[in-house]
């Protein structure tokens, strides 16, 4: 059975240290074009004090990264390229555009904490605004500041408007793709419960009808046995014929046991596949149901080639075989000339085939659909548990292999194994 997943966070933890990365690599990257614009074509502007944040921390934070340190890489992270930006914006001309890395600022914040720390995500987004609002409204005279060239401001806006653009949009699609991944989650999950939910139902209302079914069937043979045991003692005398009545319904009984046997090894119990020499299990199954009444009297034809190897569970197609034939012996037409089963294989295209093939009685056609369902008999004449077809079908499910009913009243039936070819 299908099992539900745990809901996972919001933003799970690579997603953040995916973002937490790119967003360094973009910052980095911005740093070191200040830092080749300063020393190659301008180095009377160079401020070391100010890129060194920009050029220190991204290191440090992946390397808080690498010992799982992501919350804490994160708050470090922003807080201290707040603060530089801060400085940084506040020592040169608005033109060059460096205040604009505020609003990414925002978006990773917003990005990187989840719902529940939302007052982290709240405090960094208001400190972006807060500095941002001081960098434009504000002048300031504890720093040096620094006049470019209006290429140079045109070049470094440029350069700015491009980071922060990035950093913004990969936040962004960050949430996007958190979204999406949460609603996927939940649609399987949906699909997931509702099919538990079917199987669920399906399988209590089966134990429903199992456990009335059985309490029934295991307390009938034994009022019978009661029943001529007291018809002994009363005439007190030890009868053959109450013998036979005794043994009749024990042997019920101990059919009925063997089904529930076989339908608990069947729900739990692994597939096994190995070679199977179909012939000789043919065989074997003739000889464990030669003790059926008037199975003597039917004609048993194996026309399965004896050299036929085929591959599958021995124990659930077993099950399958044997009660196909154990029904084709219990509803054998007595009244026929001849009466016969038929088991053949026949090799097709796209499936193989194993026909059991009947001359008896037949089953009406209004029961043909319902003679797999549980506990179901399809014939008045029946002493069965009505177990029997519903293990064989269960079987066949955990083989892939699917069954088949053909028949006509009066004339016989043909119970189809369609094993499908890979």
């Amino acid at each position: 059975m299908r099992t539900i997943s745990n809901l996972p966070k919001v933003l799970p933890t690579e997603r953040k240290i995916k973002l937490v990365n790119v967003i360094l690599s973009i910052v980095f990257l911005i740093a070191v074009t200040y830092t080749i614009r300063y020393l190659f074509f301008d180095s009377k502007d160079i401020s070391l004090p100010l890129l060194a944040p920009f050029l220190i921390l991204p290191p440090f934070l992946k390397l808080l990264i690498h010992f799982g340190k992501i919350d804490l890489s994160a708050m470090i992270g922003l807080l201290g390229f707040n603060i530089a930006l801060f400085l940084v914006a506040s020592s040169e001309s608005l033109e060059t555009g460096v205040y604009l890395h505020f609003v990414s600022a925002s978006a990773v914040a917003i990005s990187l904490f989840e719902y529940e720390d939302k007052e982290k995500s709240i405090f960094f987004v208001s400190l972006s605004v807060a500095l941002f609002l001081m960098v434009n409204l504000l002048s300031f005279d504890f720093i040096s500041f620094r006049e470019y060239s209006p290429e140079n401001e045109d070049i470094f806006y440029t350069a700015h408007t491009l980071g922060m653009t990035a950093s913004s949009c990969f936040s962004l699609f960050m949430v996007l793709g958190t979204n999406y991944s949460l609603q996927k989650f939940l649609i399987r999950n949906k699909r997931v419960i509702e099919l538990q939910n079917d199987e669920l139902q399906k399988r209590n209302e089966e134990l429903d009808r199992f456990v009335y079914s059985a309490s029934h069937d295991l307390r009938a043979p034994l009022a019978s046995i009661k029943g001529v045991i007291g018809l002994m003692k009363l005439e007190n005398k030890d009868d053959s014929e109450y013998s036979t009545m005794i043994m009749d319904r024990i042997s019920v009984m101990e059919d009925f046991i063997h089904d529930i046997v076989h339908y608990s090894r069947n729900t739990r119990a692994e597939v096994k596949i190995e070679k199977i020499v179909l012939f000789d299990l043919i065989i074997e199954i003739q000889k464990a149901l030669s003790h059926f009444e008037n199975a003597q009297k039917i004609e048993l034809k194996n026309q399965v080639d004896q050299s036929l190897i085929i591959e599958s569970d021995a124990y659930r197609l077993r099950v399958i075989l044997t009660n196909f034939i154990s029904n084709a012996i219990k509803y054998a037409d007595l009244s026929k000339e001849r009466p016969s089963v038929v088991i053949r294989f026949e090799e097709q295209d796209k499936q193989n085939i194993i026909r059991v093939e009947d001359n008896g009685i037949g089953i009406d056609k209004n029961h043909v659909t319902e003679v797999f369902r549980m506990f179901y008999r399809a014939s008045q004449i029946s002493e069965g548990s009505g177990l029997g077809l519903y293990i064989a079908i269960e079987s066949a499910k955990k083989l892939g292999y699917e069954l088949e009913v053909q028949s006509t009243k009066g004339e016989g039936s043909t119970f189809l194994i369609k094993i499908l070819k890979n």
